[in-house]
């Protein structure tokens, strides 16, 4: 397949056409290294994508990654907002396959679709939405077997890199690892920020149940909110741990490890899986 938009030229002639342009309300900058899309396709082990029974993009675009996807011989399902590319899918001759399928509008809302199969994801991803994108994959399909991700490098790194309540939350699931970092001008328009290319390989059982997954969210939003705070001070002060505070208490400090005098950087991710699935366990009674 002869891809076209691999030029900035041949991308502003065809969105001049359709009287569009690159829109920064959902974060569109269109990879333009032929390069770095070939990377970031043979990135997953090839006995994964074997395993798997289809493959995922969020965010194609005009299709630099779809077009490569889909000589994998896998059936493939996109996740497209913009009218303007979903036309573009529509009709582009290669994409119409039976094999090929697209889900309009928010990938937030249209996740839950294909959760029931096992698949590989790709994506590049928008800043502003980021976080999102990648909790609420985890928290809908378990069986995602692992994901490529172009993302903001300061996003990226926060995640692989950075003690945060993301990297707590997505490090329950799995590990994560930049595989590359990616300069501006590999996309159209080129983004101020510089990219990385974030790879998520899923434990083999999660840190945590799913049926707890609420709790440690809310333990984790609860104690990130006051980072700088003693462990104390937070279970006082805190305003989302308020109903469970006492419980909290009681599962935290029913043994020596720690004193209430640490702040969030000194708690390992473990103590959070931990506390959740007690905590879990105890409103369940």
């Amino acid at each position: 397949m002869s891809y076209l938009f691999f030029s900035p030229k041949k991308i502003r002639t065809y969105l001049e056409e359709k009287k569009a342009a690159p829109l920064k309300k959902w974060g569109q900058n269109f990879l333009i290294d032929r390069n770095i899309a070939r990377m970031i396709i043979e990135s997953p082990p090839k006995e994964t994508i074997d395993s798997v029974d289809s493959l995922i993009e969020i965010g194609p675009g005009l299709g630099a990654l779809t077009h490569m996807l889909l000589t994998m011989n896998k059936p493939l399902s996109v996740f497209e907002i913009d009218p303007v590319m979903i036309e573009t899918l529509i009709h582009t001759p290669e994409f119409q396959l039976e094999s090929f399928r697209i889900f309009e509008g928010d990938v937030l809302e249209n996740l839950q679709k294909i959760s029931d199969q096992t698949f590989y994801c790709f994506g590049n991803l928008p800043y502003y939405i980021s976080s999102e994108i990648l909790s609420t994959l985890m928290k809908t399909c378990p069986n995602c077997k692992g994901g490529v991700f172009l993302l903001q490098k300061e996003f990226a790194e926060r995640i692989s890199g950075e003690h945060s309540s993301l990297s707590v939350f997505l490090g329950a699931f799995g590990n994560w690892k930049i595989l590359k970092h990616i300069k501006g001008s590999s996309f159209y328009p080129p983004p101020k920020a510089v990219s990385s290319v974030l790879q998520y390989t899923p434990l083999v059982t999660p840190k945590i149940s799913v049926r707890n997954v609420p709790y440690l969210e809310k333990i984790l939003r609860g104690f990130f909110w006051g980072k700088r705070k003693t462990m104390d001070r937070i279970l006082i002060d805190s305003p989302f741990l308020q109903e469970e505070k006492e419980i909290l208490k009681d599962i935290i400090f029913s043994n020596d490890q720690f004193s209430g005098r640490e702040r969030v950087s000194e708690i390992p991710g473990e103590s959070f899986y931990l506390w959740a699935e007690t905590l879990g366990e105890r409103m369940a009674r």
